[in-house]
């Protein structure tokens, strides 16, 4: 067997020693250390595409490329797809405590985590860094590092449609970012995140300081694509609602779920929704569908869509996981990585 190469020892190192503080401090209700995370492997056909991996080994640029050089936002939903299915995909699991091999396919996260990957870790562009550096971190006792939840991301996009005035802390400024005002402009790489309302008044945005409390299931945050329709990732339910192809880490099962596999009744031990765990250890979280469907899901990194629903405006204003369950009235913003800062 040869010598491993001193920098892999490293960083195997520091994912460790990272891993093993995070779990034994139970002080700790979120990790996500980006840095200490191994990068995707770039299939040989996107070679060049990449600027970590130019084809010639020269320092990337565009013009050292003979494959067309993606937007960021091209590039992000590329990301997200080689992530979300096999073989880029081997194991996943949802906690917010995140471990990710993207080297090997390991992918136990959350939401807010897998984007901040997908961002700052999976290939280290300089154009994805910089607009993650971008995105208010929560810095909350139990965050560590700090790092942006699902609430951060959905106060900055939605800040994205504002005009930022004197004395007005909502309206974002981004040389990296722009909003996305209707549903019906969606499409791939495109971001997608709600606020959830907090019991006694608020959003669940936070401020992405240290006011917010940590164990508060903060919103969600996903990709739009991975549908691969002839439409793009929007099918156009009725006059103001749309299923849109999504990728993410959720607890929830979506329709349409690449996590999730139907099973017969008989193979059913509990009534929905019930909890278990498989031989690994992996949280399964069965749920049931109306109609007597019932589906067994190994939750996590995966595909699917999700319902959204729009106002006279085209913003949208509601959503639902899937066809059959409850619309929920959250706070919802959009935003879209910009071609050119």
């Amino acid at each position: 067997m040869g010598n491993l190469d001193p920098l892999l020892l490293v960083l195997l190192l520091v994912v460790v020693l990272s891993t093993a503080v995070a779990a034994a401090d139970p002080t700790i209700i979120y990790s996500c250390n980006t840095t200490a995370f191994a990068p995707l492997p770039i299939p040989l056909p996107l070679q060049g595409t990449f600027p970590h991996q130019p084809a010639d080994g020269r320092e990337a640029s565009p013009s050292s490329s003979s494959l067309p050089w993606p937007s960021p936002s091209t590039l992000l939903a590329d990301l997200a797809r080689l992530s979300s299915a096999p073989p880029g995909l081997s194991s996943t699991s949802y906690t917010h405590l995140s471990r990710i091999d993207g080297a090997a396919g390991a992918f136990h996260t959350d939401c807010s985590c897998y984007l901040s990957y997908l961002l700052a870790g999976a290939t280290r562009d300089p154009s994805l860094l910089a607009a993650w550096a971008e995105l208010p971190k929560d810095s909350a006792r139990g965050v560590v590092p700090p790092s942006p939840r699902a609430g951060n991301y959905h106060r900055f996009l939605a800040g994205l449609a504002k005009q930022p005035r004197d004395g007005d802390d909502d309206g974002v400024r981004s040389s990296r970012w722009e909003a996305v005002a209707t549903v019906a402009e969606l499409r791939d790489g495109d971001l997608v995140s709600w606020a959830i309302p907090r019991p006694g008044g608020g959003d669940g945005s936070g401020d992405g300081g240290g006011g917010e409390d940590p164990g508060w299931d903060t919103g969600h945050v996903l990709v739009v694509g991975g549908g691969g329709g002839v439409h793009g990732p929007l099918t156009r339910l009725n006059e103001s609602a749309y299923l849109v192809s999504v990728i993410d880490a959720s607890s929830t099962r979506h329709e349409a779920d690449t996590r999730c596999t139907a099973v017969e009744e008989d193979d059913f031990e509990a009534e929905d929704p019930a909890d278990a765990e498989d031989d690994s250890g992996a949280l399964r979280r069965r749920h049931s569908r109306r109609g007597g469907a019932r589906f067994e899901c190994r939750m996590g990194v995966g595909r699917g869509r999700i319902v959204l629903a729009a106002g006279a405006d085209g913003a949208p204003r509601a959503f639902q996981f899937r066809q059959d369950s409850t619309p929920r009235w959250y706070p919802i913003a959009m935003g879209r990585l910009r071609s050119e800062p």
